[in-house]
């Protein structure tokens, strides 16, 4: 399956919001939430950021409302297969980075995507965002 490079991605989502946004769909909006996903550096997150505070700002020139992270993690099923020491440092690495990044461009909060594993195939990239495996939460069964 090809995926879309995070550049087209990104504007595809801005189009899409730009035409909400135009129809009224952030009327009354305390805020505007983004889920910066990604494969690469945490970092590189701030340019698209910088995109989706323009396109808002555009819109509500006036009292522009903030736009949160609600939702960011990494698999790391993306990084060799999600359960090896290796592939679980890679992502507890990236994961620092994103707490770091998120903190630098001022975001008031930061949600990571999940706590624990939802599932226990090492290769599903929905089973393996967490930081904790399921084997770590004494007791706790992996979500249907």
């Amino acid at each position: 399956m090809r995926r879309i490079s995070r550049v087209r991605c990104g504007l595809l989502a801005l189009l899409l919001q730009a035409g909400t946004l135009s129809l009224g769909g952030g009327d009354g909006a305390d805020a505007f939430g983004v889920h910066p996903h990604r494969r690469g550096a945490p970092e590189s997150m701030s340019e698209d950021l910088d995109m989706m505070r323009l396109l808002v700002r555009s819109f509500f020139p006036a009292a522009t409302p903030p736009v949160w992270q609600t939702e960011w993690g990494y698999s790391s099923a993306w990084y060799s297969g999600g359960d090896t020491d290796s592939t679980c440092l890679v992502q507890a690495t990236l994961a620092v980075g994103e707490f770091l990044s998120s903190w630098i461009v001022g975001f008031p909060f930061m949600i990571y995507c999940d706590v624990r594993d939802d599932g226990t195939d090492p290769l599903d990239a929905e089973h393996n965002f967490e930081l904790l495996t399921t084997a770590v939460c004494t007791g706790v069964s992996p979500e249907p």
